[in-house]
């Protein structure tokens, strides 16, 4: 469903092919790519009532003097967008009502590519004015009714294949427009899902459909393929590592490419009332009433084996997920989740 991208991975950029999301709603997606923060059991920290001054990649780099923007296809109302985005280090919020001759408009928003080129508009005026500027987008194509412009893509019809596939033209017809843009080669672009397509299977946290990809491209990036293991926690200390600028931040992640080992790669995730915490062929899963589960095996496998009995790994494995999330817990409702600034 993706032939320009598969096409462009195998000339550019970086692959990253081994990388999980941390649930299964965009709301989650969202609270682990940009604010690198665990998903908490219960509701996100978008939609709880203490994350009006947390961490974010763009208040990390705010700090280092970069213009910040957010573009959101559709209502800044959705997954409490524009209520996490503006406290919290972007200066501006684009949405729906602020695209102008717009393609095409969905029940959900206005089209990828006319996201897509607003922000091309806006990173030219930005770095016209010789600044740095950090740009989230977030597109809306690929959801009911499965709508797009005609004359895209061969596929015409209302189904999701077709929507993935215009997604994946207008990612494309991004990087070909970008890339004659002045800032090219002096910027990286990151492109992952929030989310994976739908969850099915029989384990507590069916860790295959968690599976995303996100692949870096950009003037001054190296061609190659990353298969450490990371979840969406990892992207933000990934990105600022490939910045190169020092930083303070408060973030749970890893960078991905300083990953020196193999064996300490984790990732974290959510289902229903359920968080679990991945590494080494393990899976401990906690759930409501204090349970505890393990499975064991390849998570990209779809066929891992629940274990009665904990190994000496796996408990340490126990104990450091107890801590992880107990900790962000903490830090969040005591309103500590963010760097001091003076």
């Amino acid at each position: 469903c993706t032939p320009k991208l598969d096409r462009l991975v195998t000339e550019e950029g970086m692959l990253f092919d081994n990388l999980f999301a941390d649930g299964n709603r965009t709301i989650r997606g969202i609270e682990g790519i940009l604010s690198s923060f665990p998903p908490l059991p219960g509701d996100s920290i978008l939609a709880r009532d203490r994350t009006d001054n947390v961490e974010s990649l763009a208040r990390v780099l705010k700090r280092d003097g970069y213009e910040t923007l957010f573009l959101y296809s559709g209502k800044g109302t959705f997954d409490y967008i524009e209520s996490y985005s503006l406290p919290n280090g972007w200066d501006r919020l684009i949405q729906e009502w602020d695209f102008t001759n717009v393609t095409h408009r969905t029940a959900w928003g206005v089209c990828d590519e006319d996201m897509y080129h607003r922000s091309i508009e806006e990173m030219r005026a930005m770095h016209a004015a010789k600044k740095p500027f950090f740009v989230s987008t977030l597109g809306v194509s690929n959801h009911l009714p499965f709508t797009f412009p005609a004359g895209r893509i061969q596929d015409n019809s209302k189904t999701r294949k077709a929507a993935v596939r215009y997604a994946d033209w207008a990612i494309w017809d991004f990087i070909r427009l970008a890339k004659r843009e002045a800032f090219w080669k002096d910027t990286i672009f990151v492109i992952i899902a929030d989310h994976g397509a739908r969850v099915y299977g029989s384990q507590t946290i069916p860790s295959k459909s968690y599976m995303i990809p996100m692949y870096i491209v950009g003037g001054p990036v190296p061609h190659q393929r990353i298969s450490t293991l990371g979840c969406q926690l990892d992207v933000a200390p990934t990105v600022l590592g490939m910045v190169g600028r020092p930083y303070d931040s408060m973030f749970f992640g890893h960078d991905l490419l300083a990953q020196t080992d193999p064996s300490q790669s984790r990732c974290v995730m959510h289902h229903n009332r359920s968080i679990a915490v991945y590494r080494d062929q393990r899976q401990v899963i906690f759930g409501l009433n204090k349970s505890i589960e393990l499975f064991t095996g390849d998570p990209k496998s779809g066929s891992m084996i629940e274990v009665e009995e904990l190994d000496p790994i796996a408990k340490q494995l126990q104990q450091d997920g107890t801590a992880l999330f107990q900790v962000a817990d903490e830090l969040y409702m005591h309103r500590a989740y963010r760097v001091r600034e003076p």
